[in-house]
């Protein structure tokens, strides 16, 4: 995939959403959704990939044992989080989703697929740290559609 490429599909999935999107000199790119969750692309020439990553909050430290292992939990093979990473910032204890695409497959719908996706795993993902900042953390039933990959 090229560069240009890429921000042909950035702006179909502007279109989608109805705003203008691009990217800027290095290849990076936002989209906030609602209000709550911005989702944040970076292409990567040197490795042909997408990044799209979610800032989704602070882990508290009345929690952060807890939190921890069940992020560390989660991560295990990807089953709880689409192939995606759940990862926290060791001295602001802010936790991210983030998720890698090859880009090797131009393919337009499933870059939105793949945007799509990862948007309702950062949203399950910042509501369950709410909940467990709360501590009023349960487990995810395993019959959840979010326990399937997002690779297409």
């Amino acid at each position: 995939m090229s560069r240009e490429h890429y921000e042909l599909m950035l702006a179909e999935l502007g279109r989608a959403a109805g705003l203008p999107l691009e990217a800027d000199d290095t290849g990076y790119s936002s989209l906030e959704v609602d209000g709550t969750l911005v989702a944040n692309m970076q292409y990567v020439s040197e490795s042909d990939s997408i990044y799209i990553f979610y800032e989704l909050g602070r882990i508290e430290s009345h929690v952060l044992g807890r939190v921890c292992e069940r992020l560390l939990a989660a991560n295990l093979f990807g089953v709880e989080t689409g192939g995606g990473v759940l990862a926290m910032h060791s001295e602001s204890h802010e936790v991210v989703f983030s998720y890698s695409a090859s880009a090797a497959e131009p393919d337009t719908v499933r870059f939105q697929r793949i945007v799509e996706n990862t948007l309702r795993y950062a949203e399950y993902w910042k509501a369950e740290l709410e909940s467990m900042n709360a501590d009023t953390f349960q487990e995810m039933p395993e019959t959840d559609p979010r326990l399937t990959m997002i690779r297409a």
